[in-house]
C-alpha cells in the first residue's frame, strides 16, 4: 500500500502570487516563501468550490489592486466592516455592481447608486423604487455578521490596552517618538541646583 503523503498547505492572507519573487515579482522580496516553493511544490492555477471562506476568513475581501492596474473587474464588488474610531457600533458595507449599502445598528441603513451618483448625495434606503436591493443587501449583512457580538468582542479586547496605557502613562511617560532619554534640564549646573553636590557630578558648568 502506497503511503500517503503529509501536505502542508501555507496560505498568507491578501497575498497575491504575483507579489512574490517565485513567481517572478522584480521588486518584491519573500526569501522564506521562495525557499519553501524551491524544496515544495508550485501551483500555478488552483481554483476554489466555494465563494469564500466562511470558517475561517469572516469578511470576504475583494482584492483591488488589478482593478487599479487597469485589469478586469474580478468581481465588480467590494465587502468591509469598519470598527475602529468614531463608531459607537460596527459599521458595514457591500459595495455590489452599481450600489453601495452602508448599514450600522444604532445608524440609518443607507444605500447609493454610485454608478448614477458617485459622491453618494441621495440615500435611496427608504425609496420604493429600490426597496427589494436594501432588503436584500440587509439580509446578507445579517447573515455575514453578527454585530452585537463583534461589538462584546471590540470591547473586551479594548480592556487590555486601555489597562497597559493607564499604567505606561503613570509617573514619568516614555512617549513613542523619538526623544532623548536624559533629562536635559538636570544636567550640568542649573540655578536650581546644589552647586556644590552637582560640581562632582558633572564636569562641566555654565
Amino acid at each position: 500500500m502506497t503511503k500517503q503523503p503529509n501536505v502542508v498547505d501555507i496560505m498568507a492572507d491578501q497575498l497575491a502570487p504575483r507579489f512574490c519573487g517565485t513567481y517572478g515579482h522584480p521588486i518584491a522580496k519573500t526569501p522564506h516563501i521562495d525557499a519553501l516553493a524551491a524544496r515544495g511544490m508550485r501551483i500555478d492555477t488552483a481554483h476554489d468550490n466555494a465563494f469564500e471562506f466562511r470558517a475561517t476568513v469572516p469578511t470576504f475581501a475583494q482584492y483591488l489592486m488589478l482593478l487599479a492596474l487597469g485589469e478586469a473587474d474580478q468581481g465588480d464588488q467590494a465587502i468591509g466592516d469598519y470598527c475602529a474610531e468614531m463608531t459607537p457600533w460596527p459599521v458595514f458595507m457591500i459595495r455590489r455592481r452599481a450600489f453601495k449599502y452602508i448599514h450600522c445598528d444604532v445608524n440609518p441603513p443607507q444605500l447609493s447608486d454610485v454608478a448614477r451618483d458617485p459622491m453618494a448625495t441621495r440615500n435611496l434606503a427608504q425609496d420604493p423604487d429600490h426597496a427589494a436591493t436594501a432588503e436584500a443587501l440587509s439580509v446578507e449583512i445579517m447573515e455575514r455578521w453578527d454585530s452585537a457580538h463583534l461589538r462584546t468582542d471590540i470591547n473586551a479586547t479594548q480592556k487590555s490596552p486601555r489597562a497597559l496605557h493607564a499604567a505606561m502613562d503613570t509617573g514619568a511617560g516614555m512617549h513613542w517618538d523619538d526623544n532623548p532619554t536624559s533629562d536635559a534640564s538636570q544636567q550640568d549646573v542649573r540655578n536650581h541646583m546644589d552647586w556644590t553636590v552637582a560640581a562632582g557630578r558633572y564636569r562641566f558648568s555654565h
